[in-house]
């Protein structure tokens, strides 16, 4: 898999509905290769016919991994405003999505399928770690400005607590009509320690494939 990404978010809403965020801090962690673990010959004679069962690892080059930790307020203040007339401590739910698209339209957004998502990056659907064989769940999602039910979702492994699920503002999406949710919640990540969220993004195939995301908030 394409390195994991831990970034820590902080933000103020001055509106209600979802908001752009922005990123304090970011870590890349080393991409991981396989070791193998036994033997990595065998020894073959003339004449003679050898089973051999053999067993290897690889790592994705279609999706990558972030998680971290969000912290903030929700102010009531106006556009250029450097004061605020009240401030609320946020509770800490939520939602959090990434996007290409820093116009992606949440209230017009609708439950993608995970062939929305191999079409609009060019994954085969028979490839084992096409969207096709990651999205094979739904997740149903309550956002501020709209209620969307049945978006392609992969729960994620490892004993983490959350979900990606695909979403989408138009019919048939492109890469940036598309966006990835899960909710803000404080629990386990796939490490097995304590984060606000974590997310699978879809990405380029290819071991130097980069795609920029947006990160957009819908606080509670």
């Amino acid at each position: 898999m394409r390195a994991w990404i831990a970034l820590l978010l902080a933000f103020g809403l001055v509106f209600a509905g979802v908001s752009q965020a922005s990123v304090t801090a970011k870590y890349d962690y080393t991409r991981w290769t396989y070791t193998p673990s036994g033997t990595t010959t065998v020894d073959v004679e003339g004449g003679n016919i050898s089973e051999v069962n053999v067993t290897a690892v690889t790592l994705t080059d279609r999706w990558a991994g972030v998680f971290g930790n969000v912290t903030g307020t929700i102010t009531l203040q106006a556009a250029g405003d450097t004061t605020y007339l009240y401030q609320w401590t946020w509770d800490g739910t939520g939602y959090i999505c990434f996007t290409q698209d820093t116009a992606f339209d949440f209230a017009a957004a609708t439950a993608a399928t995970a062939a929305d998502v191999d079409n609009a990056f060019g994954f085969p659907t028979t490839v084992s770690d096409s969207a096709t064989n990651t999205l094979t769940t739904t997740q149903n999602l309550d956002l501020s400005v709209v209620s969307i039910t049945g978006a392609a979702a992969a729960t994620h492994m490892s004993g983490s607590a959350y979900y990606t699920a695909a979403i989408k503002d138009t019919t048939s999406p492109t890469e940036g009509d598309l966006a990835f949710c899960t909710q803000l919640r404080l629990g386990n990540g796939y490490k097995g320690v304590p984060v606000d969220y974590e997310l699978m993004l879809p990405t380029t195939y290819g071991p130097s494939g980069l795609e920029v995301y947006y990160i957009f908030l819908d606080l509670s």
